[in-house]
């Protein structure tokens, strides 16, 4: 199961593929795009399918259990903790389902390289457009 943002199709699939090829599986894995949240103000609806409504549909269809990926988060924020590894956790208990949340990227090392590479990259890019003008 995977969690995203809508329109966020392409980086779900992608990131199934890449999950299959470093697994180097010979099938291709099952997945879900579900979601934890609403987009928005409170007044507009909860995004759907739910996660603990889809782990319902996967217990009745047989699944046993499922592991859940938050893509759309870069930290394990009071969101994921409670939805995911509170309820989205309890929802699975109770359907005697085995549940396993991956790690978000939070503070893995090159994730944060890479958010320095971008930030020295448009500071650079900002300078640079500060000279042009001052010409």
């Amino acid at each position: 199961m995977i969690f995203g943002l809508p329109g966020s199709a392409k980086p779900h699939t992608g990131l199934i593929a890449w999950i299959h090829g470093k697994l180097g599986l010979d099938q291709q894995l099952e997945s879900a795009l579900v979601y934890c949240s609403r987009l928005g103000p409170p007044h507009v609806p909860w995004l759907e399918p739910d996660v603990n409504d889809r782990m319902q549909e996967l217990k009745a269809e047989g699944i046993d259990g499922v592991i859940v990926v938050p893509p759309g988060f870069v930290s394990d924020h009071m969101e994921v903790k409670y939805d995911l590894d509170t309820e989205a956790a309890q929802t699975a208990a109770r359907l005697d389902m085995a549940y396993l949340r991956a790690d978000s990227v939070g503070t893995d090392p090159s994730f944060v390289a890479g958010l320095v590479d971008a930030a020295l990259e448009r500071s650079a890019q900002y300078r640079a457009r500060a000279l042009n003008r001052q010409r």
